[in-house]
């Protein structure tokens, strides 16, 4: 069993893009700070299995939980993390990766955590380990689905902008997506706006997203039509 290098992912130029971007993103990489007992060892094997790279906290042969305590490289410095899954409680010994994975807005899923596990409010989910095993594409779900924090930063941005420009019920639409280590702002723009208009909406999205949320790799921006379902900006 094979996992990542650290250091081994070159950086990503930012772009504004006029297309849709994917919003699967497998193979995906996945920090799981610390591999140790047969749960996380599960886990870590049901995700590689399905194509996914997983990086870990704790470097061979060294002395602590934390890379960066041994002298080398920390893998959400150098590789394009999209979502951190801590294994088990936080007894002692358990380093402090899926900490440090919350303060750069990266999602974590709790898989075995117990309801008392300190990171739950902040968790993106919870899972049991038999459920990762039993469909490790609970993860990848997670991964690529809108980021309830993020996306109420660009809703209010979107609704700033609206309203100075006197249009606040627009039906306009924003979601924003973990994609290769880095965020994907996705606006669907009302039918009565030209896409002049909404794509200098969209970069004021994208500042104020940009601005919550500094530790992401790049930032790509898409204006897509009027979309159906949209609904009003709230």
């Amino acid at each position: 069993m094979v996992r990542a290098k650290i250091g081994d992912v070159p950086l990503g130029p930012s772009t504004l893009a006029g297309r849709a971007l994917p919003v699967q993103r497998c193979p995906m990489h996945v920090l799981i700070p610390t591999i140790e007992g047969l749960a996380a060892e599960a886990v870590a094997r049901e995700l590689e299995g399905a194509g996914h790279t997983v990086h870990t906290c704790h470097a061979a042969g060294g002395t602590s939980d934390c890379a960066v305590l041994d002298d080398l490289t920390c893998p959400l410095e150098t590789a394009p993390i999209d979502i951190a899954v801590e294994v088990g409680g936080r007894g002692a010994g358990t380093g402090d990766g899926a900490l440090c994975a919350l303060t750069r807005r990266v999602p974590l899923v709790l898989v075995d955590g117990g309801p008392d596990h300190p990171l739950m409010p902040w968790a993106a989910d919870a899972l049991s380990s038999s459920d990762v095993v039993a469909d490790v594409g609970a993860v990848a779900d997670m991964a690529s689905s809108p980021l309830p924090a993020h996306t109420d930063v660009a809703a209010k941005a979107m609704l700033g902008e609206l309203r100075r420009h006197g249009t606040e019920d627009a039906r306009s639409v924003v979601e924003v997506r973990r994609r290769d280590g880095g965020l994907v702002v996705e606006v669907w723009r009302d039918a009565s706006m030209t896409r002049t208009q909404a794509e200098r909406m969209a970069t004021h999205i994208a500042q104020a997203v940009r601005g919550y949320d500094s530790w992401a790799r790049q930032l790509d921006v898409t204006v897509h039509e009027p979309r159906r379902d949209a609904t009003a900006a709230s």
